[in-house]
């Protein structure tokens, strides 16, 4: 166990260190007129990225599980290991020769290659935090709800079915939306996806079939598609231009955070539930819908910043 814990840690070090770096790529290759639409792109490969090897290692670990072969454990490590590699390779060829790569920086943004932060990048990141919180309490506990709120017999394979769904409504809505925020704003599109969140909870608190729960879960993973579009172009806005990576990384912390904080509620939703049916699901989904509600509030300040104004004629 200790080894494997080791392991998992050592993995997750080296994944936070290069993920800063990798994502202060879109601010120094993408032009800030264009950044909604790369950071759509990005949330696309991202999700799509992890579905398909998240399918492929799960039939892999299949074939384990039932032969009991490890070969088939390592070919599940071997595709990961595999992936990784190619991909990093991708990366570091494409931005290799500095001068084409200072070029394009240069050209990218000569309009916003600002040396400080934007002073209200703190009110950024606590909007983060509390949408990415109620995000991830809904992917956290939905298995539970749907089993014991919902009554649904199967819950693990309804919680498939309903990623499925969240995932479609999420790979729709994602170039829309990195567009439409190039155009408009980004804080109005996060803004509009965090209120999108709220109506979708509160629905959801009065959910009482699988099928009403899975046409919620469409518009959830809409409205995650916007927010997460528009978020990233945001924070590459903000940032300074040459600190891009690290602040890249706070921003990460905040979102890590959130999904601490979801995490964490476990015990108090047991607590909750023993003293009334179903309660701590309650008192869950409202504060998720809270939660949603104080990301939107908290970008309110940015609504007339220079930094979100629309980048694009209409």
């Amino acid at each position: 166990i200790f080894i494997l814990v080791a392991g998992l840690m050592g993995t997750q070090f080296w994944f936070n260190t290069a993920l800063g770096p990798y994502q202060a790529l879109i601010r120094d290759l993408a032009p800030r007129v264009r950044r909604g639409v790369a950071s759509s792109f990005k949330v696309l490969a991202d999700s799509s990225g992890g579905a398909i090897s998240l399918i492929l290692v799960a039939f892999l670990l299949r074939e384990y599980a039932e032969a009991k072969n490890p070969v088939w454990l390592w070919l599940s490590l071997g595709v990961l290991s595999f992936t990784l590699i190619v991909s990093t390779g991708w990366t570091i060829l494409g931005i290799r020769n500095k001068k084409v790569s200072s070029d394009l920086a240069t050209k990218a943004i000569p309009d916003d290659a600002s040396t400080t932060t934007n002073h209200q990048f703190g009110w950024f990141l606590g909007s983060r935090f509390c949408t990415v919180a109620a995000l991830s309490i809904l992917r956290t506990y939905a298995v539970f709800y749907l089993r014991d709120a919902v009554g649904v017999a199967n819950s693990a394979q309804a919680v498939g079915i309903l990623t499925l769904v969240a995932g479609g409504g999420l790979l729709l809505t994602a170039y829309p939306a990195g567009m439409l925020s190039d155009r408009v704003g980004r804080e109005r599109i996060v803004i509009a996806s965090a209120l999108l969140g709220v109506v979708g909870v509160v629905i959801l608190l009065f959910a009482t079939s699988f099928l009403q729960v899975v046409l919620v879960g469409w518009l959830l993973g809409a409205a995650a598609g916007g927010y997460f579009s528009a978020s990233f172009a945001m924070a590459s806005d903000m940032v300074s231009s040459e600190h891009t990576a690290r602040q890249m990384g706070i921003a990460n912390t905040a979102a890590i955070g959130g999904t601490a904080l979801a995490n964490l509620a476990g015990p108090g939703v047991d607590l909750l539930n023993r003293a009334g049916d179903n309660l701590g699901y309650s008192v869950l989904l409202i504060v998720g819908a809270v939660l949603f509600g104080l990301g939107a509030l908290l970008l309110s300040p940015l609504w007339s910043s220079a930094a979100s104004r629309p980048t694009l004629p209409p």
